[in-house]
């Protein structure tokens, strides 16, 4: 797992175990997908994806004494190193600040997960980042904190021909300042359409303003149902590079959720 790159005031304890996080899956015990918000490429709310399988955590592993000191569970998003020579250049898990109704909800305090990038000219969207817990087995919907975190747009890829062509996806939007829109050597596809990685934790404030944090839960991968590119072997070796075709069954707001054990 990569290092954690979170605010210096945050401290690693031990005190707080692991919390105790689920998939839920969608059309089982009567379960519909959940409707996640995303943006468009002015940063305004597009539309919701249909999210077919969604975290969940729940709280019954706390004690009634961690749970008056204020305890929430927060997301960290893991980011991709700049420079695949130099791991620690930009690359680990970042905590984003929690933003609700156009203010961090957390007293104010604009220091937990840094500020907020205003990308579009617009006004930030919210994206939930932290809940607190108020009661032993509190079932957190964590799946939440996935509001706006995606934008559809034009992806480009290259087609069996070699040509460069587009279609819609849904891309994370902190891939977007790291990533070039035309597709590299190594994928059909741009390097913006990836997996969207993240985990959950345990934390509260102490008294002196320092944040304590637990240990993270698994990773968890979010990705689009089917995946939208076919690389096609044979017209790839004849061209040089890899090329291909859009997935027939590709839908552009469907998304899943997975259980993931390696980061890129």
């Amino acid at each position: 797992m990569a290092n954690t790159a979170i605010n210096k005031s945050a401290k690693s304890s031990g005190q707080l175990p692991v919390p105790n996080l689920k998939l839920v899956h969608a059309n089982n015990a009567n379960q519909d997908p959940v409707a996640v918000p995303f943006l468009d490429n002015s940063g305004a709310v597009a539309g919701d994806y249909k999210l077919f399988r969604f975290p969940q955590v729940v709280a019954t592993d706390l004690t009634p004494a961690q749970i008056e000191k204020g305890v929430r569970v927060e997301m960290a998003h893991y980011i991709r190193p700049q420079s695949r020579y130099n791991k620690k250049k930009g690359g680990g898990f970042v905590v984003p600040a929690p933003w609700i109704g156009g203010a961090n909800p957390i007293d104010g305090d604009f220091v937990r997960g840094g500020g907020h990038f205003n990308t579009y000219g617009v006004a930030m969207p919210d994206r939930p980042n932290s809940y607190q817990v108020t009661a032993m087995n509190q079932v957190v919907p964590v799946h939440e904190y996935l509001a706006n975190r995606h934008i559809i747009e034009a992806t480009l890829y290259y087609d069996t021909a070699g040509n460069k062509q587009t279609v819609k996806t849904l891309n994370p939007v902190a891939r977007r300042r790291t990533q070039n829109y035309a597709p590299g050597r190594t994928f059909m596809y741009s390097g913006r359409h990836t997996p969207y990685y993240f985990a959950f934790r345990y934390s509260f404030r102490n008294d002196d303003g320092t944040w304590t944090s637990g240990p993270y839960t698994k990773i968890v991968k979010l990705t689009h149902l089917d995946h939208p590119f076919q690389v096609d072997a044979q017209a790839s070796a004849l061209i040089g590079r890899q090329v291909g075709t859009v997935n027939p069954l590709f839908s552009e707001t469907t998304m899943v959720c997975h259980l993931e054990t390696r980061l890129p």
